[in-house]
């Protein structure tokens, strides 16, 4: 495995720890992986059979936040807006709408989204929920998973953002 594709599989894995137990809290049951794959990057599977795709992307503010964080870079982070990660949030989302119509699955597809911001947290998101865009997509749900408020260690809440009518 290339080092890109194992530190995306990386960061798609403890996304999927920090996101499982919040959802699985939430809608009362008990999802686990069942498998890895691409588009959607995880089938999970219920205890009574019932299976959903995972679609898993990062929120990064721009590629020095990424590399920053990555490692890949000993630079300092330049100073953020938040309008201007909102605008990254809505493009991200734009993008992967788009892309939720191609994928082949006889299940529903779910969306996370991962903010790895270490300057904005969950209450931030909260309060911009109004400006957050959902365009047309074939995702059953949308979430986004963002750092927990004055966390002493990094702890992630999860934000509902979409569900299909």
């Amino acid at each position: 495995m290339r080092g890109h594709d194992k530190e995306k599989r990386d960061l798609e894995k403890y996304a999927i720890e920090w996101f499982l137990p919040q959802y699985n809290n939430i809608k009362g049951e008990n999802f686990s992986v069942l498998s890895r794959g691409e588009s959607p990057d995880v089938i999970l599977g219920s205890t009574n059979g019932y299976k959903i795709g995972l679609e898993i992307t990062h929120l990064f503010y721009d590629n020095e936040e990424a590399k920053t964080l990555l490692g890949r870079t000993n630079k300092k982070m330049k100073s953020q807006r938040f309008d201007n990660l909102i605008n990254k949030l809505n493009m991200r989302i734009k993008d992967k709408s788009a892309k939720s119509f191609s994928y082949k699955c006889d299940f529903p597809i779910l969306l996370l989204i991962r903010s790895a911001s270490p300057i904005f947290t969950v209450s931030d998101f909260k309060k911009a929920k109004n400006e957050i865009i959902i365009p047309n997509n074939a995702f059953s749900e949308i979430w986004l998973l963002a750092e927990a408020d004055k966390s002493p260690t990094r702890s992630w809440e999860l934000i509902h953002l979409y569900t299909s009518k």
